[in-house]
């Protein structure tokens, strides 16, 4: 049996949305997420950083802690650690192209 399981840890980046969902009434919260990889370029053997954002949506129980979690004076960067199932979406452009 496959899992769709992936361990994130990285830095909150800004205070969590807390949403409700329209039909169900339930509550949901968004958080953002950063998450950095440091290498050495072959060529120049400069030191490079990379940080790749994610949009994390967390629901019940976990919904309510990440929201009091956020809401701390000293949320700011602060590390967190997240199991959470993976979905990617792609960006879709606004406008068509011409």
């Amino acid at each position: 049996m496959y899992q769709n399981r992936v361990a994130l840890i990285g830095f909150l980046d800004k205070d969590a949305e807390v949403r409700t969902a329209p039909n169900t009434q339930a509550r949901y919260t968004v958080l953002s997420l950063a998450t950095k990889r440091s290498y050495r370029d072959r060529e120049s053997g400069e030191r490079l950083c990379q940080t790749t954002w994610h949009r994390c949506i967390v629901r019940g129980k976990l919904s309510e802690f990440y929201e009091t979690l956020t809401k701390a004076p000293t949320s700011r960067s602060r590390v967190i650690s997240a199991r959470v199932s993976m979905r990617n979406a792609s960006a879709r452009a606004r406008d068509p192209p011409r």
